[in-house]
């Protein structure tokens, strides 16, 4: 799977102006949350992103606020980008583009 790497300026535009268009997750552990996040952001820890990803649709957007499809833009996001990555995989191991 390829994965587009995005830059700050890209995740401050879409926080601005398309907040809704994108989910934004942040896979990081509570504690790290904790110190602070991105507002827009959900969190999703990257031990659970498999059974969230894995929940049915509707269950997702009761819970996430977010209508979630299998070619929705997802950005995935921790402190160096490993934990990210691994995120990117899992869903596409789930079938999302």
């Amino acid at each position: 799977m390829k994965v587009k790497i995005v830059d700050y300026l890209f995740i401050k535009r879409i926080i601005n102006d398309n907040a809704k268009k994108y989910l934004l997750v942040d896979v990081r552990t509570k504690n790290e949350v904790l110190q602070g996040c991105i507002k827009t952001s959900i969190h999703i820890p990257l031990h659970q992103i498999h059974s969230e990803f894995s929940i049915p649709t509707s269950g997702f957007a009761t819970k996430y606020n977010f209508d979630l499809r299998k070619n929705s833009p997802l950005i995935f996001y921790c402190q160096a980008g490993v934990r990210s990555q691994k995120a990117a995989e899992i869903v596409s191991s789930l079938g999302f583009t």
